[in-house]
């Protein structure tokens, strides 16, 4: 699980600037470097994309077509990856 969720912000990562500057890299190199960082900044980075939503609206609005009834749902990301896997 940790593997997937490293691999997971890997991919939100677009560039890695170092002092000799800015550099698109590859998705096992961003992987490499989230592996190596101390615990503590790899906390730091993974409630800054739990505090920030990017614009992602998991919210979304169902409409009958018989009564024309309007109900907002969510998608619930929390154990969609389970039920994925589990087959649930």
């Amino acid at each position: 699980m940790a593997d997937m969720a490293i691999a997971t912000h890997a991919m939100s990562i677009n560039s890695i600037i170092t002092p000799e500057g800015g550099d698109n890299v590859e998705l096992s190199d961003k992987i490499s470097f989230l592996s190596e960082i101390p615990q503590s900044f790899y906390e730091k980075i993974t409630k800054w994309t739990e505090d920030n939503n990017f614009g992602v609206d998991f919210v979304y609005t169902t409409l009958c077509l018989e009564c024309d009834k309007e109900e907002k749902r969510s998608i619930p990301l929390e154990d969609f990856f389970s039920n994925l896997y589990t087959g649930r």
